[in-house]
């Protein structure tokens, strides 16, 4: 019945994917994104492909990092934080993982995930 029904027409996609590292083709390609949601799920989706690829080369550094994505999503899903907070949390969180920076951390502060999104983002040394 659904066959008869419901026909498709081919699938066309609306963007390719641009490489996090090219940040000006990024850039243009989240100034098309409306929304500060969904431009942190773009970041945070880009962001998890890179640490994915990148995962044998440190575990250690990007499961870390993995692990904040995963706590920022969350976060937002569960309304603990904004579209704003959550845009510019997954925006720190990629900028550590493109420059491959968490070696400035303090050690008593290693367990929290806010204060290394802090130190990231310089908004505390």
């Amino acid at each position: 019945m659904i066959d008869k029904h419901i026909t498709t027409e081919e699938v066309k996609p609306i963007t390719g994917l641009v490489n996090i590292f090219d940040k000006e083709k990024f850039h243009q390609e989240l100034e098309k994104t409306e929304g500060a949601a969904a431009r942190a799920d773009k970041i945070a989706s880009r962001t998890a492909k890179h640490i994915s690829e990148k995962m044998e080369e440190d575990p250690a550094f990007y499961k870390k990092f993995s692990q904040m994505l995963k706590n920022t999503i969350q976060a937002y899903i569960d309304k603990r934080i904004f579209e704003i907070e959550y845009l510019n949390q997954t925006k720190i969180i990629m900028e550590a993982v493109l420059t491959h920076t968490d070696k400035d951390i303090p050690a008593e502060v290693a367990n929290n995930d806010t204060a290394i999104l802090w130190i990231s983002s310089g908004i505390i040394k």
